[in-house]
C-alpha cells in the first residue's frame, strides 16, 4: 500500500484472493534442477491437509494436486 501512496494514488482499495493453480502446470512451466520437480511435488503433496506451506494444497477428484497462490490487488485513482 505504501507504494500506491508514493505513486500518488488516492481512493486506494486493496483485495486479496487465492488463485487455484495445478501443481503439474507449475512444474511444467518451471525449469527446476534435475530432481527438483520431484522434491517440490513431494513437499507439496506431504502438505495436503496440513498447510504448513500456506498454499492450501488439495488433491482434486481426478487425482491431480492443486494449490492456491496468494494474490493481492491494489487499485487507486491518480491525483
Amino acid at each position: 500500500m505504501d507504494l500506491a501512496v508514493q505513486a500518488g494514488l488516492q481512493d486506494i482499495v486493496t483485495a486479496s484472493y487465492r488463485l487455484p493453480i495445478g501443481l503439474e502446470h507449475t512444474l511444467a512451466a518451471s525449469f527446476p534442477e534435475p530432481g527438483g520437480a520431484e522434491r517440490v511435488r513431494a513437499m507439496v503433496e506431504a502438505d495436503i491437509g496440513i498447510d504448513r506451506l500456506g498454499l492450501g494444497a488439495t488433491r482434486e477428484p481426478d487425482g491431480s494436486v492443486c494449490y492456491r497462490a496468494p494474490c493481492a490487488m491494489v487499485t487507486g485513482r491518480r491525483r
